[in-house]
């Protein structure tokens, strides 16, 4: 299912356990622990997420639980 701005998403009953990539704005509702890194795109954490990773991406908003390190080369709210 595509979010309202055309990025890739991850539901809320979704577990990914290991490394996610891509090049494409992703949103994430549902868990994911290991790594996340979308060199050139921006990175949602949504409000029921859980995420146990280390997170590189262009733009990293936060809105849930993250436990891991967060490196953005532009912004992180």
């Amino acid at each position: 299912m595509a979010a309202e701005n055309g990025s890739a998403r991850i539901g809320k009953t979704v577990v990914i356990r290991g490394e996610v990539k891509g090049g494409e704005d992703l949103t994430i509702d549902g868990r994911v622990e290991g790594t996340i890194q979308l060199a050139d795109n921006r990175l949602t954490i949504g409000p029921n997420a859980d995420v146990a990773a280390d997170l590189s991406a262009k733009d990293i908003l936060v809105m849930g639980k993250v436990k891991g390190n967060v490196v953005a080369t532009g912004r992180v709210e």
